[in-house]
């Protein structure tokens, strides 16, 4: 009943199926058996710069050599999604046979400007390349340094820890990277830092058994907190407290706050 009101109203429409397929944003052209071009819509005649029936009647292969859906026709398979150049410009297009009581009589073409999302594709795929590249940079100069670093985000999630802190568990650092912090190492406090966004300096705390100096910083992105990075100052406490006596400080004033990892 409703495909019966629907054709109804397209009955007593004054829009034609030509009208119809002339209003799409993709190009669509049809050909018989022989290649012959039997039907074309207004973006296919504006894309060649044609009039239409300077279009019908010519083999398809005069305005497309390299087209497939003579392939379509010969093989009766359709060709989905496939990408093709068209002066200068990236285009998807699906091919179809056009089958009438189970026999071939033609095939039909719908194809798709996608040249602003390719443009946009290789943008992005620019800059993940330039993300990449400073992310391997920073890696390298994490690597290159004898202070732990370990960052978390605001799932604590692990996304950056070099080999310095990595060793502090016994571990390396690429069975630590996108793990849970709390699953590589008990009580871990860094991340509490996510809570007050106040960053702290010059605490003591104890990694498997080592007892260290650090700093905690919260990761903002504007005035989002976004994550913490945890900082390893001295891999030994006695380090600092030796370094206090070598200033005339003693070890009691130097202020050191008393934590857990």
């Amino acid at each position: 009943m409703l495909i019966g009101g629907l054709e109804d109203a397209y009955k007593k429409s004054s829009v034609s199926i030509n009208d119809i397929l002339n209003s799409t944003s993709n190009s669509i052209v049809a050909i018989d058996r022989d290649g012959v071009i039997i039907y074309c819509n207004k973006m296919v005649a504006d894309f060649l710069e044609l009039p239409v029936n300077s279009i019908i009647g010519r083999h398809v292969k005069e305005f497309f050599p390299a087209t497939g859906i003579l392939d379509v026709l010969r093989d009766g398979i359709p060709q989905l999604g496939r990408r093709l150049k068209l002066k200068g410009g990236t285009y998807i297009t699906n091919r179809n046979p056009i089958r009438i009581n189970g026999e071939i009589l033609g095939a039909v073409a719908v194809f798709h400007d996608i040249t602003n999302l390719q443009v946009l594709i290789n943008e992005l795929h620019s800059e993940n390349e330039r993300v990449r590249e400073l992310q391997e940079r920073l890696q390298t100069i994490l690597e290159l340094s004898t202070d732990g670093v370990i960052a978390v985000n605001k799932n604590y999630i692990i996304t950056m820890v070099n080999q310095a802190f990595a060793s502090l568990l016994n571990k390396k650092a690429s069975d630590l990277i996108g793990r849970n912090v709390y699953d590589c190492y008990p009580n871990p406090q860094f991340p509490r830092v996510m809570e007050k966004g106040v960053p702290e300096y010059g605490y003591i705390m104890n990694v498997n058994g080592h007892d260290i100096v650090a700093n905690r910083v919260p990761i903002k992105k504007g005035d989002e907190i976004v994550g913490a990075l945890g900082v390893v100052a001295f891999k030994n406490v006695n380090d600092l407290y030796a370094l206090a006596k070598k200033g005339g400080q003693a070890p009691g004033g130097v202020g050191l706050l008393r934590g857990r990892a």
